[in-house]
């Protein structure tokens, strides 16, 4: 089962936090163009709304599908890096990092010459 993380105030872009700040709570909301859905998580967790998203953007819906984290799909990067990849960060690498305050899956990495 996966873990679903529940947005704060500290995870909202600022205009989504102004925009939150506005809807007070137990209210019901349509939120049209909801993109990843980060502003409806936080409004029902922290003002308890009965909200609605509508991602109107076809790309939006796919990048939701495909990178989205509740997204069971393997990705796959090759990246080239200048200097040395020491043991120490590709173990890094392979627990998982952290990027905006939220835990990233585990890699698995191969380091090929």
């Amino acid at each position: 089962m996966s873990q679903v993380l529940v947005p704060t105030a500290a995870d909202l872009r600022p205009d989504l936090l102004a925009i939150a700040e506005l809807i007070p709570a137990d209210t019901r909301v349509l939120d049209l163009g909801c993109g990843d859905g980060t502003l409806l998580a936080y409004l029902q967790n922290a003002k308890q709304i009965t909200g609605r998203g509508i991602e109107i953007s076809e790309d939006g819906v796919l990048a939701k599908a495909v990178i989205g984290p509740e997204s069971r799909l393997d990705k796959e990067y090759l990246v080239c890096v200048a200097g040395q990849i020491t043991a120490p960060k590709l173990a890094l690498l392979r627990h998982g990092l952290s990027l905006d305050g939220r835990q990233l899956k585990p890699a698995k990495v191969d380091q090929i010459e």
